[in-house]
């Protein structure tokens, strides 16, 4: 769902983190698989919402595909 979303946007890019690769992330994350950040800031974590995530998206500057083509 998180994709499908993602790739409604020109200028949103997924990066996927191993939570392994910082001891700190296991500790602050290792119950909330998945985490979702924007912008660096913890935005959804379990369930993510897809109307709300693209709203959050288009809040911070992402471009929709379906608005550029308007």
């Amino acid at each position: 769902m998180i994709e499908k979303v993602v790739k409604s946007f020109s200028n949103v890019v997924v990066e996927h983190r191993n939570l392994s690769e910082k001891t700190e992330w296991e500790s602050e994350y290792g119950d909330k698989i998945p985490v979702i950040h924007i912008d660096d800031q913890e935005f959804a974590y379990w369930r993510v919402d897809a109307g709300a995530l693209a709203d959050e998206l288009l809040s911070r500057g992402g471009l929709s595909e379906a608005s550029e083509s308007e």
